[in-house]
């Protein structure tokens, strides 16, 4: 199931933004904070609406990094909360390929945390 494209193409006021002009000033730490911690819930939401766009439209890194990337987000999420369900490859593979190409930004914090109850 593809993330909501809305969601992704607003700034943390709520205007919406051309999907290519990233604001580089923003303090992404978050996002490495919950990558390295996991999540009890809502993988597929972090990774989609945060970790995705943030590696790879915002810090640029190729396609194999951010799988990986993605991928040990999943791990930790397993080790240290016991959400172990799987993802796939493949949903992984058509995310990213969806991210990039439509250019989505990382969602604010204040938002994910509520869809994910954190």
């Amino acid at each position: 199931n593809p993330i909501n494209p809305s969601i992704l193409l607003e700034e943390d006021n709520g205007t919406t933004t051309s999907p290519t002009n990233h604001n580089h000033n923003r303090n992404y730490s978050w996002v490495e904070e919950l990558m390295a911690s996991g999540v009890p819930d809502g993988r597929k939401r972090v990774i989609g609406l945060a970790i995705m766009p943030y590696l790879a439209n915002i810090l640029g890194l190729p396609d194999d990094v951010v799988l990986e990337k993605c991928r040990e987000f999943i791990d930790v999420s397993c080790r240290n909360h016991g959400n172990c369900s799987r993802i796939y490859d493949s949903w992984l593979r058509s995310q990213l390929k969806l991210v990039k190409s439509r250019g989505y930004r990382v969602i604010s914090r204040e938002k994910l945390f509520g869809m994910i109850g954190l």
